[in-house]
């Protein structure tokens, strides 16, 4: 019953390999469509964008952001 992921202790997201553990919910393809909107929204990559992650989680999402945007500097937050 345990995720391939927590047992193999990775998880690809995105164009990253994320380690995982049992204390954050494993990082989900369906995730990634924010991505691909903020691409499209946000096409500069060049642009010093200021990102905010509240519920962080696994941190996935942030981490691709800032993979793609290298000028961007982020804010990220969990309990």
């Amino acid at each position: 019953g345990e995720p391939v992921a927590q047992i193999v202790g990775s998880k690809g997201f995105w164009t990253l390999d994320l380690k995982v553990t049992r204390d954050v919910l494993t990082p989900r393809p369906d995730t990634e469509t924010i991505l691909d909107a903020l691409l499209k929204y946000r096409p500069d990559k060049a642009k010093a964008y200021r990102v905010l992650d509240l519920g962080t989680g696994s941190g996935c999402i942030v981490l691709s952001v800032l993979s793609e945007y290298p000028n961007a500097s982020a804010d990220a937050v969990d309990v």
